[in-house]
């Protein structure tokens, strides 16, 4: 995989858990706003809802993309495919990150045979 393929999936990978931070933030400060009035949203109901479903659709993506990504690694042992399967499944905003820093990268080119 190239430099700039790889940095485009990490920015798509680092995204869900930016969001999820950007998500909880807007939905206290809506609760817990002055007066009892939730404060409406910074690019609407809509937009809000758009961005929601984007990122649901970006996240079970990415989540298919790394659990084959490690199933069909080489560099991997069964006992840390199955680790990390379980990892990007359970907590994926968390473990996509962590992997792609380790295993995409940091992957080294595959040395050729002479």
């Amino acid at each position: 995989m190239n430099k700039p393929l790889k940095i485009l999936l990490g920015m798509a990978t680092i995204w869900p858990a930016i969001y999820m931070v950007l998500f909880f933030v807007t939905a206290f400060s809506a609760i817990f706003s002055p007066g009892g009035a939730p404060t409406p949203f910074p690019i609407g109901s809509a937009g809000f809802i758009a961005a929601h479903l984007f990122t649901m659709l970006l996240s079970m993506g990415l989540m298919a993309f790394y659990i084959f990504r490690v199933v069909k690694s080489d560099r991997l042992d069964n006992t840390r495919k199955i680790i990390w399967t379980l990892l990007i499944f359970m907590a994926g905003a968390f473990a996509m990150p962590v992997f792609w820093y380790l295993h995409v990268w940091r992957e080294q080119p595959v040395a050729s045979e002479a």
